[in-house]
């Protein structure tokens, strides 16, 4: 069996690869960016959380392979995501046990979030972590530009506004260490788009 270092580095080739060859035209958020941030999220939000080594492992794989679903399409594309992950980890020869986390944190993922072990809030924590940083409307910019190009429909400015007060209202950290470094500023994300609001 490979060591988890190297299955993680192997992960990384193989999505970015994926990701180079096949990531739709449409895809301005959900792309190789998106994936690196939430690994570096799991990274972070993981050891703030206390996960071990091996833990840690598994909430990287998954943050790899949590989006590749999308190369055939944003509909239900978690669990495209976990036929991928599965494949490449059982070639690979990672133990089942974690190959079952692994899958349990991707599900996690699809909204509206639903995460029950430590690990799958870790994943989905770090999945919206952009919610609560400075950044989160320009990534807001960029989710409704691929929304738009993938549906054909365009968003009235109001109605994106008010989806994304929706969103980030609704949108709550599960760790503790998520909610502690980027509770209040999830919420000072929500009063700046109510105050765009006509």
């Amino acid at each position: 069996m490979r060591t988890s270092t190297e299955v993680i580095r192997r992960a990384e080739e193989y999505v970015a690869a994926l990701f180079d060859a096949r990531l739709p035209a449409w895809a301005a958020y959900h792309d190789f960016t998106h994936t690196r941030e939430v690994v570096e999220a799991v990274g972070e939000v993981g050891a703030g959380s206390g996960l071990d080594a091996v833990q840690m492992a598994v909430v990287t794989l998954a943050a790899w392979f949590h989006d590749t679903g999308y190369m055939d399409g944003a509909e239900d594309h978690e669990e495209r995501s976990v036929t991928l992950a599965g494949e490449f980890l059982r070639v690979h020869g990672y133990p089942e046990e974690r190959i079952t986390e692994v899958i349990g944190c991707i599900r996690a993922t699809k909204v509206p979030q639903k995460p029950v072990t430590l690990l799958e809030q870790v994943v989905c924590d770090s999945d919206i972590l952009h919610i609560g940083q400075d950044d989160a409307l320009l990534k807001s910019a960029l989710l409704r530009q691929e929304m738009e190009a993938r549906t054909g429909e365009k968003f009235a400015d109001e109605a994106w506004l008010k989806k994304n007060i929706d969103f980030l209202s609704c949108c709550t950290f599960h760790t503790p260490y998520a909610h502690g470094k980027y509770g209040e500023r999830r919420l000072q994300n929500v009063e700046e788009l109510k105050s765009r609001l006509p």
